[in-house]
């Protein structure tokens, strides 16, 4: 089954209210969802105050199923620790 960006981008939502932070809205501050389907797909970037950025994921980027399942995982895990 195809995995829509639509549905990477409603997961990516869930995940960074579960990490209790916020989209970036092109301020480079906060959690952003980077896609670009010459590189191979998704990679989730956190800019740092300092005007840095980290990669929680790691630098790979995945596929949007690979991206969701990922993302999924991780926002399920933090969910149930902040019960």
């Amino acid at each position: 089954m195809r995995t829509t960006k639509a549905e990477v981008r409603g997961m990516f939502a869930r995940l960074v209210k579960a990490m209790n932070k916020r989209i970036d809205g092109g301020s480079r501050n906060g959690l952003a969802l980077d896609y670009a389907a010459c590189y191979g797909g998704y990679v989730v970037v956190e800019y740092t105050p300092d005007g840095g950025e980290s990669h929680p994921f790691g630098c790979r980027r995945r596929t949007a199923k690979e991206m969701y399942l990922s993302i999924s995982m991780t926002a399920t895990a933090l969910e149930q620790v902040n019960k």
